[in-house]
């Protein structure tokens, strides 16, 4: 099992986000945007540069379906990415300029067994020295 499944798997099994293995403190302190699906779509955890690159709030995300909140992006790269990711089980990883922050993003997007998704994103719009 990945760790990609592990993180699915443990958000989507309704860990709250002071759990004692500190998962989502983990994920909450990533410069990096990250969000886990469950399998119907809806958002079970998005951390807040997640929140900022879709323009909301976390509370205001969290238990919502995604493709219902942003009918826009039914048939984006993003969308395409979910779905193919869920049908062959085969972490996906992809560019996309996202105009809501205004900057290139690099996605990778996993699914597990039960089609669930973990998507982390983050900025590449400038060079990066690290």
């Amino acid at each position: 099992m990945s760790t990609a499944d592990d993180i699915s798997n443990s958000l989507s099994s309704g860990i709250p986000p002071a759990a004692p293995d500190g998962m989502a403190a983990i994920l909450g302190r990533m410069c990096d945007g990250f969000l886990a699906l469950d399998t119907d779509g809806r958002i079970i955890y998005v951390n807040e540069p997640a929140a900022q690159v879709f323009g909301r709030c976390r509370e205001a995300l969290a238990g919502r379906l995604l493709w219902e909140e942003f009918p826009e992006g039914v048939g984006t790269e993003f969308h395409e990415a979910c779905c193919e990711a869920a049908r062959t089980q085969t972490p996906l990883q992809f560019e996309a300029f996202s105009s809501a922050p205004g900057r290139w993003l690099r996605w990778q997007v996993y699914s597990n067994a039960r089609k669930a998704h973990t998507v982390h994103g983050w900025d590449i719009s400038a060079p990066s020295f690290l």
